[in-house]
């Protein structure tokens, strides 16, 4: 097993990440980002914003055609599946995922997936998923790997009707999932 060395690798793909990625790439630099998880785009893509949005988007668009008067002429309100409306949201990850792999590789900045852990201060060792393990050196290291939902105290997260931006992607209740995003739609 050989060291790839670099200017610069970074641990986490989302915005922070790709963010820093694209700067030093621009400014001559040669580039590595490690991701934990199978494709780019951090927890901003895959858990929080873009499908919580995505999914609020489309119970907006549900209730605005429900309450429209035009289209209550031709008859009952209509509802989707909780799991119909997650589809919907997928497509959106789906093609923000396709974007962000088109950044990197038009960028030529490599990618590395899998668990990365410093071997010291300017090495990087990247667990693959198949157990394959590769070694990056760099002068700098950026620790890009994201966040997590703010859950306050006094909130009880064990409640089955409430749910975080992770949480959300997980039910497959309808009525539970409309619920949480009418609420959702209000808080922005």
């Amino acid at each position: 097993m050989g060291v790839s060395n670099y200017d610069l690798v970074i641990l986490g793909s989302g915005p922070a990440g790709e963010g820093a990625a694209m700067n030093a790439v621009k400014l001559g630099k040669k580039v590595a980002v490690v991701e934990q998880s199978p494709f780019v785009g951090g927890s901003c893509t895959h858990l929080g914003t873009i499908p919580s949005k995505a999914l609020r988007h489309a119970v907006k668009q549900i209730m605005d055609f429900n309450t429209n008067p035009l289209f209550r002429e031709i008859g009952d309100p209509r509802w989707f599946s909780f799991p119909k409306v997650l589809k919907s949201a997928e497509k959106v990850i789906q093609k923000q995922v396709q974007s962000r792999t088109m950044y990197y590789s038009r960028n030529r900045i490599d990618l590395y997936f899998g668990r990365g852990t410093f071997v010291d201060e300017h090495t990087i060792e990247v667990i693959e998923k198949g157990g394959n393990i590769e070694k990056l050196h760099a002068a700098n290291i950026i620790i890009a790997t994201g966040s997590r939902p703010y859950r306050p105290a006094d909130v009880d997260f064990s409640h089955s009707r409430i749910f975080d931006s992770d949480t959300i992607l997980e039910l497959t209740n309808t009525t539970s999932s409309y619920d949480y995003l009418r609420c959702r739609s209000h808080w922005f």
